[in-house]
């Protein structure tokens, strides 16, 4: 698992992907890769817009 977690990103950062996956990324269960990074990425700047 600890493989995973720095090939996904850092691991001070590990919110969950159902709720983030659908908001963030409409094509999550197209790509879930994708999703999951593309996610991180716009991680920042979606809590700014939700917010």
């Amino acid at each position: 698992f600890r493989r995973a977690s720095s090939f996904r990103g850092p691991p001070y950062h590990k919110p969950p992907r159902s709720p983030p996956a659908p908001l963030c990324t409409p094509g999550a269960p197209l790509r879930p890769k994708m999703s999951a990074m593309t996610w991180q990425r716009k991680s920042s700047s979606s809590r700014l817009l939700d917010s």
